[in-house]
């Protein structure tokens, strides 16, 4: 009697049924579940911590038109964070740590958000950061994306550093070069709240940006400003320490944003 009509043939399809089913056991079984914590979370208008380093099981994070947030999804040695900017929203699928690797699906994203990836995975519907910055720029009817460091995929293809893609269009496009500050210099004191940077011709409008550290994960400062100036009559800095960075970057007419160009350093004397 041959090998397929024996009683071994069975044995041998129950035992390669056990080993899949336990390989499947022990791969879900590795699985780690990661609950986000938010890392900073500020009120820009009364400037106010509202807390940070809180963990939170819930899957929605949002902030109004006057709010920052990052949230972190904490794992040893790697940085996986998404900010939010005013008006801006992210709806978390799943997190998870498979074999060392963590996995992040954003099932949702809106309005102007900063996902910084150092080892991390991050699935935001067909495109995959797996290390790098990516900006998501979503009004409801387009998503954009547009890489500021590294690269991502979308399938099989690759979108590299300086290239933004509109996902409903299929359409890759230029992100533009950054502006050159002016003032204050770097490292300077500043007792006058006067920040100046070039005009750009093609600028619809400019972002400043003002945090406690040059990784911007605190920031304390972000206005829309139209015209290449911020001279305000009255400006008050969240006094946490003495030290503040700052940085711009600009819209375009056609939706797209720039590079943020490079971090200047500002010191507040005490009086």
């Amino acid at each position: 009697m041959s090998f397929f009509r024996s009683g071994s043939f069975a044995l041998f399809l129950f035992f390669c049924c056990f080993f899949i089913l336990l390989f499947w056991f022990f791969i879900f079984s590795c699985e780690k579940r990661i609950n986000p914590v938010i890392f900073w979370q500020f009120d820009l208008y009364h400037q106010e911590r509202f807390f940070s380093h809180s963990t939170s099981e819930k899957d929605f994070f949002s902030t109004n038109k006057g709010e920052i947030m990052v949230v972190s999804f904490p794992s040893y040695q790697r940085t996986c964070l998404v900010k939010l900017y005013p008006s801006s929203s992210i709806y978390v699928r799943r997190v998870s740590a498979h074999f060392g690797r963590v996995n992040i699906y954003l099932d949702s994203v809106s309005g102007n958000v900063l996902v910084i990836s150092s080892d991390c995975n991050f699935y935001i519907k067909d495109v995959v950061l797996e290390g790098g910055i990516l900006r998501v720029l979503s009004d409801g009817e387009k998503i954009r994306i547009e890489v500021l460091e590294g690269s991502a995929k979308i399938f099989d293809f690759n979108i590299k550093k300086g290239q933004g893609y509109v996902l409903e269009e299929d359409k890759i496009y230029m992100i533009p070069k950054e502006v050159s500050l002016v003032f204050p210099k770097d490292g300077i004191d500043v007792t006058i709240p006067l920040f100046l940077w070039e005009k750009v011709q093609e600028a619809k409008s400019y972002f400043l940006e003002i945090s406690l550290d040059q990784d911007f994960l605190n920031s304390i400062f972000f206005s829309e400003i139209k015209e290449n100036r911020f001279f305000p009559d009255s400006f008050t800095l969240f006094r946490f320490s003495g030290s503040f960075f700052w940085r711009v970057w600009y819209e375009t007419e056609d939706g797209r944003f720039s590079f943020f160009s490079e971090t200047r350093k500002i010191r507040i004397p005490s009086f």
